[in-house]
This record gives structure tokens, sequence and C-alpha cells, in this order.
């Protein structure tokens, strides 16, 4: 998922460190489509890359008015952290098609 700065800087720091695992996750499952030529729109990794960077100085802005060390509110949020499966939505794939209905079925 895509965020925009207004939305990160607004974020707590648990709201932080699971948008940045969860668009980590969102980041490998793009690249697995991409290797096996699933993934029409190559911008999506670039978009994801970025924004993670965005969260991660975020994080880091957030650590520094805090006096914590690198990576410590990773380390204390990361328990919370419940993955969703996300299908970012690239032109009408097969693939994510397919995933969304089963996601439907599932519910």
């Amino acid at each position: 998922m895509s965020y925009t700065n207004k939305e990160i800087t607004e974020m707590s720091d648990e709201q932080l460190v699971h948008a940045l695992l969860q668009t980590d996750r969102d980041l490998v499952g793009l690249r697995f489509r991409k290797f096996a030529d699933e993934l029409r729109n190559h911008a999506l990794l670039k978009t994801t890359r970025r924004t993670i960077a965005r969260i991660n100085t975020e994080l880091t802005s957030c650590e520094s008015a805090q006096d914590l060390g690198k990576g410590e509110l990773v380390e204390q949020h990361k328990g919370s952290f419940v993955p969703k499966a996300t299908v970012v939505e690239d032109f009408g794939s097969s693939f994510g098609n397919e995933l969304n209905e089963e996601m439907e079925e599932e519910q």
C-alpha cells in the first residue's frame, strides 16, 4: 500500500511499524510476481520501495525524538503485527483477481 507523506507523519509509532512491516511484505510479493512474469506494472516496485524509505525516515525521526536507538521502535511493536493478505491492483491481473476471489470466499 502506498501512503502519502501526511498519512505517514500522522501515524503513531505502532502504526508506523505495522505499515513498514506490511509494506515490506507487499514488496516481497511484488518481487515474486515480477519474477513469475505476473506483474504488469513494474513501477509498483519503485513506489513501494520509496514508501518504505519514507516510513523508515519517519521512524528514525521518532526514535531520535524519544532518545531511542536505531530499530528500537520496530523491536517494541513488531510483536503486535498481524499480516494482512493484500492484493496490489495491477491493471486487471488475473493473479490479483483470483486472490481477491479466494479472500472473499474465506470471509
